[in-house]
């Protein structure tokens, strides 16, 4: 090349560049357009495949937005212009799948629960309809409690039932106050359920304001929740206690002596003693519930001092309810009451009470006292006198002039009496009422006293079929009249044929 002429060489390359720029430009626009077509495909394969994983998900998102076949029957009925479709439909809402089935009707029963221009039994419909939204939204209950018709404002009261929230409390208050019974029912039961889970003191102090409220199903409520939580929640009977104490109302505080004494009983042996009396049966867990003894001293306070007779009354029923030994001279001294209701349920309790401490007092009641439902309760408490002297004083209430006081007499000596007992109860087979010769009868027939043989055989042909009965059943109890065994009878051959 170093021979060649410059001339030469400078007209070859000349001639040869365009060629070599042209090659060149072909070699840089080639892959530039390979690049993009590459690119192309490769961006419209990335759209493809989003596109394939897009569309199931949009798919089934369009899907889910369309009702299944069984919420497209109810939305048909729920938008339809007659009642008694919305109601079909209304009732078969509970029917669709929990979740997303139900939801795809929740707008539609809104609209219709606080629909304002609804019938009465579509709207009741659509508040029952919506129990499984309540808790979220409870605005549609809140609504409809203001409706003018009492089947709406009903199906509120029981559909708050479902609602745990603390703003329900104060339409349950209204609805409580509300002019149709059956409405302030539902209510009072509504809100001492809400009240029994709520675990605070004001929930205490809400239901004790409730006792003894004119509204018997109101007060029963409150008394039973307050009862229940009693037995676990020890803050409850200082409450009552303090409002047994200083509450104006007699109401009041006659259901506060009651829920204390209910809600403070425990097991004692008193019960089974009071059972085994008037043939009951009595059964008690392995390990016996405890007495609280905390309320003994407000009732007792209440028995003794407390103005009102129904109070007194209640608070004797308490101490029997309690059992505690510490309310037998109080009780004692309540058989003296001017009230006889409150003689007959200190009577009564000294049947669980030990009443030997009030032995006196209690005699006296059996036999003096003017009414005759306390003479014979006071009958069945000195079954529970100790000492041998205790039947003999329950045989001189056999010659009571009430009917029943002799007939609990005859069932007491049954119970405590002896042989010795015999010559009374004889006196009382020729009674006119049917029921005591029946109990005297198997009082001595319980006895197996020779001595009553010819009384007994007598018995057998009293009118009274029991009375018979009970007679035949003493005299077997003496060996009369059973037939003897065969010797293969005793052998356990059975009868000759």
């Amino acid at each position: 090349m170093r021979g060649w002429p410059v001339v030469l060489v400078a007209a070859v390359l000349i001639l040869t560049l365009p060629l070599v720029l042209a090659g060149c430009k072909g070699q840089t626009e080639k892959p530039s357009t390979e690049t993009a077509s590459s690119e192309t495909d490769e961006h419209e394969g990335h759209d493809h495949e989003a596109e394939a994983a897009k569309s199931p998900g949009e798919e089934g998102k369009e899907e889910a937005k369309k009702p299944s076949a069984a919420a497209s029957a109810v939305l048909k009925d729920l938008t339809s212009d007659d009642d008694s479709l919305r109601i079909s439909g209304l009732q078969r809402v509970a029917k669709l799948a929990a979740g997303e089935e139900r939801d795809q009707v929740r707008d539609q029963v809104r609209e219709l629960a606080v629909g304002r221009d609804m019938s009465a039994e579509v709207r009741q419909a659509a508040i029952e309809a919506w129990s499984p939204w309540a808790t979220e939204d409870p605005q549609p209950l809140f609504l409809a409690a203001d409706s003018p018709h009492a089947p709406v404002r009903m199906a509120v009261a029981v559909a708050l039932r479902k609602v745990g929230r603390p703003d329900v409390l104060e339409v349950i208050e209204k609805l409580k106050a509300d002019p149709d019974s059956t409405v302030k029912a539902a209510a009072a039961e509504t809100y001492a359920g809400f009240m029994r889970q709520a675990d605070t003191d004001q929930s205490i102090g809400l239901l004790i304001a409730d006792l003894g409220h004119p509204d018997g199903d109101r007060s029963a409520q409150a008394g039973m929740t307050l009862e229940q939580r009693g037995r676990e929640d020890r803050r409850v009977i200082p409450k009552l206690v303090q409002a047994l104490r200083t509450s104006p109302d007699p109401a009041k505080r006659h259901s506060c002596a009651v829920v204390i004494a209910l809600a403070s009983a425990g097991t004692h042996p008193g019960q089974k003693r009071f059972a085994s009396t008037v043939n009951a049966t009595f059964r008690s867990d392995a390990t016996p519930a405890p007495v609280y003894v905390e309320g003994a001293p407000a009732l007792i306070e209440a028995l003794e001092k407390d103005p009102s007779p129904m109070v007194r009354e209640a608070a004797a029923f308490g101490l029997g309810v309690l059992g505690v030994p510490q309310g037998a001279k109080p009780l004692g001294r309540a058989l003296s009451d001017p009230d006889p209701y409150v003689r007959r349920r200190a009577a009564a309790a000294l049947i669980v009470v030990p009443p030997d401490e009030v032995k006196d007092q209690l005699l006296r009641a059996a036999r003096r006292d003017p009414s005759p439902e306390v003479r014979r309760f006071a009958v069945e408490a000195m079954a529970g006198l100790k000492g041998d002297d205790a039947a003999m004083t329950v045989a001189t209430c056999l010659r009571d002039p009430n009917p029943d006081v002799r007939l609990y007499a005859c069932e007491v000596l049954k119970k405590i009496g002896t042989r010795a007992q015999t010559q009374a109860l004889l006196w009382m087979f020729e009674d006119p009422d049917e029921d005591v010769r029946w109990k005297a009868v198997a009082a001595v027939a319980e006895f197996a006293d020779p001595a009553a043989k010819s009384q007994l055989i007598a018995a057998l042909n009293d009118p009274s079929p029991r009375v018979a009965l009970a007679a035949e059943r003493g005299v077997h109890r003496l060996g009369i009249g059973a037939r003897v065994l065969t010797k293969e009878e005793r052998a356990g051959l059975g009868p000759k044929q």
